[in-house]
C-alpha cells in the first residue's frame, strides 16, 4: 500500500534540470551551482554561488535567473552567504577578498568592503554571524565587530597570529553596547595559554565601554553563550563546565556555577523565557544528575529535576541531543518543571529534535519519528543513513549517505526520492513557494574550475501536491 502510494505522488512530480552549458555565460539563463554549494533563501528566490567562483546569482521558482552580482575572484574558497535578519531583503556576501551588502530581489551592491588579505590560503575563509542585532565578520586569526547595516567596523579587531582558527566569539547585544569573547593580553608565565576577555562595546563609537576578565578565563563555546532579549542578561558558559551570569550592561559577575555533568551528558545553558508565576528568565544548567532552573538576574534556583542521562529539553528549544543512558528526551514545563513528555529515543547515535505544531520531530541515523505533544509516537519512517533533514510547509527531505527522500510532513509516507546520487537540500517548499524544492548535486568527482562538468547541477522540484494540500 505505501509503495503504491509513494508512485502515485511521485507521478505528481516534475523536475526541470539545469545542467551546464557548453558556453555558459554570465548572461544565460543556465544557472550552475558549485558543490556543496553555500546558498539562501529571501524574497522568493534562491540566492547561490555561481560556479565560475567570481559571483552569486539568484534563480526564481520557475528556475529562471532574475540576477547576477560579480563579487571577485574566490580562489578555490566558497563564499560564505548570510541574511540580515533586520532586513531580510538583504544578503551578506564574504570572500576571502571582501564584503558585500546586496539587496536580495535586485542583486544591487547596497555597501562593500575590502577585508585583509587571508595568510594562510589553506584556511577557511571568511564568515557573517549575527546574533540578537550584532553582527560580526570572524576570519582566520582575525576577528571584528561590524555593523549590520553597512558592514563597517566598529571598534578594533583582533587578531592572533598562530593561534586559534577564530580569536573572538559574538555573544549579542544589550542596547546600544555589543558584546564578544576576545583574547586577552598575555603573561609572560602563560606564553603559551591565550587568556580571553569579555568586552563591551558601544555600537556607535567603538569605544570599549567595559572589559572583564573575570568573563573570559576559558574559551566559551557558542551554544552555551548569549544575551537576554530583553539585554538585562547574559551569560558565558564553557565546555570545561564554567557558567558566569552577568549584567551586560556593567560586566559586574552577578552568579557563577560549575557544571559537572554525569557520564554521557553535556553541559547545559539554555535560556527558558519567563512566564506565569516567574517571569524573570532563567537558564537551565546542569548540577551534577540535576538539572536547575537558575534565575538569570540571581542564580536563584526556581526548580530542580533529577535527569542522570537525559538532556532535558523546554518546551520553545530545539537543536541536536545525544542520549546515551536513559534512552528518553524530557520536555518539561520551563515554569514549574514539570514534565510535559518524555519521548523514547532510539538505542543509540545523535538525534535531532525539533518542534512540530504542538508535539515534536525526531531524527536518528536510521529514520524519522514524529510524536504529539504527550510524547506518543504517532507516526515513523526508516530511512538507512538518513543523517540530516529540513522541514517545509507540507512536506520534510530527509538526507541519506546515497539518496534523498521527501516524506509527507505528517504522516512521514513517502512522497518521492532521488538516489542517483548524493543531494544537499538548500530550500525547500516555502522558500520558493508552496510545494517546490531545491536541490544541490555532488559532482561525481573532485571539483575542478577548468572542468565545468565538474560544478554539478541545480534541481528544481516542482510538486503539484505535496502531502494532499
Amino acid at each position: 500500500m505505501r509503495a503504491a502510494l509513494s508512485r502515485a505522488l511521485a507521478a505528481w512530480a516534475t523536475i526541470v534540470t539545469l545542467t551546464p552549458a557548453a558556453a555558459a555565460t554570465p548572461d544565460d539563463a543556465v544557472v550552475l551551482a558549485r558543490p556543496a554549494s553555500a546558498a539562501v533563501s529571501a524574497g522568493g528566490l534562491l540566492i547561490l554561488a555561481s560556479p565560475d567562483g567570481h559571483g552569486v546569482s539568484a534563480i526564481d521558482a520557475t528556475g529562471a535567473r532574475r540576477w547576477h552580482a560579480k563579487t571577485g575572484a574566490i580562489d578555490g574558497a566558497q563564499p560564505t552567504l548570510s541574511l540580515v535578519s533586520a532586513a531580510k531583503a538583504r544578503v551578506v556576501v564574504v570572500t576571502r577578498e571582501r564584503a558585500l551588502l546586496l539587496d536580495a530581489v535586485t542583486g544591487a551592491t547596497l555597501e562593500q568592503r575590502q577585508l585583509a588579505p587571508v595568510a594562510d590560503e589553506a584556511a577557511p575563509g571568511c564568515t557573517f554571524e549575527e546574533r540578537g542585532a550584532a553582527c560580526a565578520l570572524a576570519c582566520p586569526s582575525r576577528f571584528e565587530l561590524v555593523s549590520c547595516a553597512s558592514l563597517a567596523p566598529i571598534g578594533p579587531s583582533w587578531t592572533q597570529p598562530g593561534g586559534a582558527s577564530r580569536p573572538g566569539e559574538l555573544l549579542g547585544r544589550s542596547g546600544a553596547l555589543i558584546l564578544a569573547s576576545v583574547p586577552g593580553a598575555r603573561t609572560p608565565r602563560g606564553a603559551f595559554f591565550v587568556p580571553y576577555a569579555v568586552v563591551a562595546l558601544d555600537a556607535v563609537t567603538g569605544r570599549a565601554v567595559w572589559s572583564s576578565d573575570a568573563l573570559g578565563k576559558v574559551w566559551p563555546a557558542a551554544p552555551l553563550t548569549g544575551v537576554a532579549s530583553d539585554g538585562r542578561g547574559a551569560w558565558v558558559g564553557t565546555l570545561e563546565g564554567q557558567i558566569h551570569a552577568f549584567d551586560p550592561r556593567t560586566g559586574a559577575v552577578a552568579w557563577s556555577a560549575t557544571q559537572r555533568p554525569p557520564r554521557g551528558s553535556e553541559p547545559q545553558a539554555d535560556l527558558v523565557p519567563g512566564a506565569g508565576a516567574d517571569p524573570a528568565p532563567g537558564l537551565l544548567v546542569r548540577d551534577g544528575e540535576n538539572v536547575r532552573r537558575r534565575r538569570l538576574s540571581d542564580g536563584h534556583v526556581t526548580w530542580t529535576i533529577h535527569a542522570p542521562g537525559e538532556r532535558v529539553v523546554s518546551r520553545d528549544l530545539v537543536g541536536p541531543i545525544d542520549v546515551t543512558r536513559s534512552g528518553a528526551v524530557r520536555v518539561v514545563d520551563p515554569e514549574s518543571g514539570a514534565a510535559l513528555a518524555s519521548l523514547r529515543l532510539p538505542a543509540s547515535g545523535l538525534r535531532r529534535l525539533a518542534r512540530h505544531g504542538a508535539g515534536w520531530l525526531v531524527s536518528w541515523p536510521k529514520g524519522l519519528a514524529r510524536f504529539d505533544a504527550g510524547g506518543r509516537q504517532v507516526a515513523s519512517v526508516d530511512l538507512a543513513g538518513a543523517n540530516d533533514y529540513v522541514v517545509g510547509d507540507g512536506a520534510i527531505a530527509v538526507r541519506g549517505r546515497e539518496r534523498l527522500t521527501l516524506v509527507d510532513r505528517d504522516s512521514l509516507l513517502p512522497i518521492y526520492e532521488l538516489s542517483d546520487a548524493i543531494y544537499t537540500v538548500v530550500a525547500l517548499e516555502g522558500a520558493l513557494g508552496r510545494g517546490l524544492m531545491a536541490v544541490i548535486r555532488h559532482a561525481d568527482r573532485p571539483f575542478d574550475k577548468s572542468d565545468p562538468d565538474t560544478f554539478g547541477e541545480l534541481r528544481v522540484i516542482r510538486f503539484r501536491s505535496v502531502g494532499g494540500r
